[in-house]
């Protein structure tokens, strides 16, 4: 739930606006307009009665459908905690009634299941344990869940926390899983269930608040922080502005201190994604300074971009997989490719489902090729129809860039 000031000699100032406007961005269910100084509008029930209009009103433009107005007087305190005898015309609870009441519950529980990994717990060689907070959902041991971005499934075999083992966990516990399976996991990746995973993707729209007194630079890479990764970003377009007086969108170049506006955003590296409206905690990111560390804006992803928007985004460059025995090869052509500007993920799987999110998130996978695998190093071009073909390739690194440079995937090299 969420309070804003009202005062009432002002009306709704532009700082109301903005307030209620993030409320509703941030998705609150109950917000209640504390109408403030009534003393000094002598406790005027018109006075108070044609700002609940404007606010009612305010409401509706905002898709805000449970705000509650209480006019009060902080000063002699007024229907703060009890009536008082000022304003007998009101009939409302007093605000700490208000907020004594309110349901503030949120089910979590009931969401698919998410679970960014934090660390990864290996004390011997018999436990691994991936451990987190939950985001969203719930686990039981049996389940079966799949791991991003390699896209390799398995199931629990044990939730773990300080106390013990636990028969089932929920959003927002803080566990460990152990799998039936052994998967390679680190930081910054998710253990999703495998029937509703999140997208993946590196391109998306946000509604951005701007929280920093150096605008936003459209040319500037900032550092993203999502669930538990951190990813270089830059903002690609502006879409718009919100005019606060008219609450219209409206043209810029930039975004200023306390503006809000919906951007496109693309990042380094895909993310695990949901929009904010079905999920808060993967659906939210915060934007950082690369050389103050400054926390300059917090986004809510609004949309999810599909293949077109995603292969424009990565300036034209198409996609392929590249299985690669040589793990030291692997290393290197995957930094030449981000040296190049290329997104890559790296992954242990050729699944051929993981592989077509990932094209269609505008990436490049490189895959450590095991027994699936006969070439030591091999290339495939996603067909327009869905096919995908593995075609051998001769393992050095020049080959495979000049291969990549010949399908426009990277620009012509000196390798």
């Amino acid at each position: 739930m969420a309070i804003i000031l009202v005062d009432a000699r002002k009306g709704i100032l532009t700082q109301s606006r903005r307030h209620a406007y993030i409320a509703s961005l941030l998705g609150t269910r109950h917000i209640v307009a504390a109408v403030n100084k009534m003393d000094l509008v002598e406790y005027s029930r018109e006075v108070f009665e044609a700002l609940q209009r404007d606010l009612q009103q305010l409401a509706g433009k905002l898709g805000i459908s449970g705000l509650l107005s209480i006019p009060i007087s902080a000063l002699h305190g007024d229907n703060v905690v009890e009536r008082g005898m000022r304003m007998p015309w009101y009939e409302g609870p007093t605000l700490l009634e208000y907020l004594e009441t309110v349901p503030t519950g949120h089910d979590a529980a009931g969401a698919p299941f998410r679970l960014p990994i934090q660390r990864v717990i290996r004390p011997d060689q018999h436990y691994r344990g991936f451990a987190g907070q939950i985001a969203s959902g719930s686990v039981w041991p049996g389940d079966r869940v799949v791991a991003l971005p390699s896209g390799k499934t398995s199931r629990v075999k044990s939730i773990t926390t300080f106390d013990g083992d636990l028969a089932r966990a929920v959003a927002p516990m803080s566990i460990a899983l152990t799998l039936e399976d052994e998967l390679d996991i680190s930081r910054g990746e998710m253990l999703a269930a495998a029937h509703e995973a999140p997208a993946v993707a590196a391109n998306f729209l946000a509604a951005l608040v701007w929280m920093n007194a150096e605008p936003l630079d459209p040319n500037k890479t900032y550092l993203l922080k999502h669930t538990s990764q951190t990813v270089k970003a830059t903002v690609k377009t502006i879409q718009h502005r919100v005019n606060m007086q008219t609450l219209e969108p409206e043209p810029a170049a930039t975004l200023e201190l306390n503006s809000i506006g919906v951007v496109e955003v693309e990042t380094t590296r895909p993310l695990f994604l949901d929009t904010y409206t079905a999920q808060r905690t993967t659906g939210s990111f915060i934007l950082i300074d690369a050389e103050s560390h400054a926390t300059v804006a917090a986004g809510m992803v609004r949309e999810i971009l599909p293949a077109e928007g995603a292969h424009a985004a990565n300036e034209g460059h198409a996609v392929a997989a590249i299985a690669i025995r040589n793990l030291e090869l692997l290393r290197l052509l995957e930094t030449a490719l981000l040296e190049a500007g290329v997104q890559v993920v790296r992954t242990r799987v050729g699944n051929r489902e993981l592989l077509q999110r990932l094209f269609r998130a505008g990436v490049v996978v490189l895959i450590e090729a095991e027994a699936e695998f006969s070439d030591e190093a091999s290339i495939a071009i996603p067909g327009t129809d869905g096919s995908l073909a593995f075609q051998p390739l001769e393992p050095a690194i020049s080959v495979v860039l000049r291969a990549l440079a010949e399908r426009n995937i990277v620009h012509g090299s000196n390798q």
